[in-house]
Protein backbone atom coordinates (compact mmCIF):
# COMPACT_ATOMS: atom_id res chain seq x y z
CA UNK A 1 0.00 0.00 0.00
CA UNK A 2 1.38 3.67 -0.95
CA UNK A 3 2.08 5.82 2.10
CA UNK A 4 -0.18 8.05 0.77
CA UNK A 5 -2.89 5.83 1.30
CA UNK A 6 -1.67 5.45 4.61
CA UNK A 7 -0.99 9.06 5.77
CA UNK A 8 -3.19 11.13 3.28
CA UNK A 9 -1.96 14.76 3.41
CA UNK A 10 -4.94 16.31 5.27
CA UNK A 11 -4.87 13.47 8.07
CA UNK A 12 -4.99 15.77 11.48
CA UNK A 13 -1.63 16.48 12.82
CA UNK A 14 0.49 14.10 10.15
CA UNK A 15 2.40 15.08 6.69
CA UNK A 16 4.51 13.23 4.72
CA UNK A 17 6.76 14.10 1.82
CA UNK A 18 9.44 12.59 -0.07
CA UNK A 19 12.92 13.42 0.60
CA UNK A 20 14.32 11.18 -1.82
CA UNK A 21 14.02 9.09 -4.57
CA UNK A 22 15.84 6.30 -6.76
CA UNK A 23 15.01 3.71 -9.32
CA UNK A 24 14.88 1.63 -5.94
CA UNK A 25 13.25 3.26 -2.93
CA UNK A 26 11.59 6.13 -1.86
CA UNK A 27 12.83 7.90 1.40
CA UNK A 28 9.65 9.63 3.14
CA UNK A 29 9.92 12.48 6.04
CA UNK A 30 7.08 12.10 7.98
CA UNK A 31 6.05 14.71 10.63
CA UNK A 32 3.44 13.81 13.23
CA UNK A 33 2.28 16.11 15.99
CA UNK A 34 1.81 15.00 19.91
CA UNK A 35 -1.07 12.53 19.57
CA UNK A 36 -1.06 11.68 15.82
CA UNK A 37 -1.88 8.32 15.53
CA UNK A 38 -0.90 6.24 11.98
CA UNK A 39 -4.04 3.60 11.16
CA UNK A 40 -3.06 0.01 11.22
CA UNK A 41 -1.62 -1.45 8.06
CA UNK A 42 1.00 -3.51 6.74
CA UNK A 43 3.93 -3.18 3.90
CA UNK A 44 5.00 -5.49 1.10
CA UNK A 45 8.13 -5.03 1.84
CA UNK A 46 10.51 -4.67 4.82
CA UNK A 47 11.11 -1.09 5.55
CA UNK A 48 13.49 1.13 7.90
CA UNK A 49 11.76 3.28 10.28
CA UNK A 50 14.39 6.09 11.89
CA UNK A 51 12.97 8.53 14.75
CA UNK A 52 15.06 11.97 13.97
CA UNK A 53 12.81 13.80 16.77
CA UNK A 54 10.36 13.38 19.40
CA UNK A 55 8.83 10.14 20.77
CA UNK A 56 6.24 7.34 19.30
CA UNK A 57 5.28 4.09 19.98
CA UNK A 58 5.39 1.42 17.30
CA UNK A 59 2.77 -1.27 18.17
CA UNK A 60 2.82 -5.10 16.69
CA UNK A 61 -0.34 -6.81 17.39
CA UNK A 62 0.71 -7.59 20.91
CA UNK A 63 3.47 -5.83 20.93
CA UNK A 64 4.39 -1.78 21.91
CA UNK A 65 7.99 -0.75 21.17
CA UNK A 66 8.58 3.13 22.46
CA UNK A 67 10.95 5.17 19.95
CA UNK A 68 12.72 7.96 20.87
CA UNK A 69 14.91 10.29 18.43
CA UNK A 70 17.73 8.61 17.37
CA UNK A 71 16.37 5.20 17.39
CA UNK A 72 15.11 3.00 14.44
CA UNK A 73 13.55 -0.36 13.84
CA UNK A 74 12.95 -2.27 10.71
CA UNK A 75 9.48 -3.12 10.23
CA UNK A 76 8.90 -6.81 8.77
CA UNK A 77 6.91 -6.79 5.80
CA UNK A 78 3.46 -8.66 6.09
CA UNK A 79 3.04 -7.49 9.93
CA UNK A 80 0.00 -5.55 10.53
CA UNK A 81 1.34 -2.68 12.97
CA UNK A 82 0.79 1.02 13.75
CA UNK A 83 2.22 3.82 15.49
CA UNK A 84 1.43 6.96 17.85
CA UNK A 85 2.94 10.08 18.19
CA UNK A 86 3.82 10.79 22.12
CA UNK A 87 4.89 14.03 20.83
CA UNK A 88 5.95 16.37 18.23
CA UNK A 89 7.72 13.43 16.27
CA UNK A 90 9.71 13.27 12.74
CA UNK A 91 10.28 10.26 11.06
CA UNK A 92 12.32 9.05 8.72
CA UNK A 93 10.49 5.98 6.44
CA UNK A 94 12.51 4.08 3.44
Amino acid sequence: MPVKEIIPPISKGIQSKVVAKTDAYKVYKITLEKGAIIKEHTTPVPAFLLVKKGQITFNYRDEKKPLIAHEFLVIEANKVHWLEAKMDSELLLR
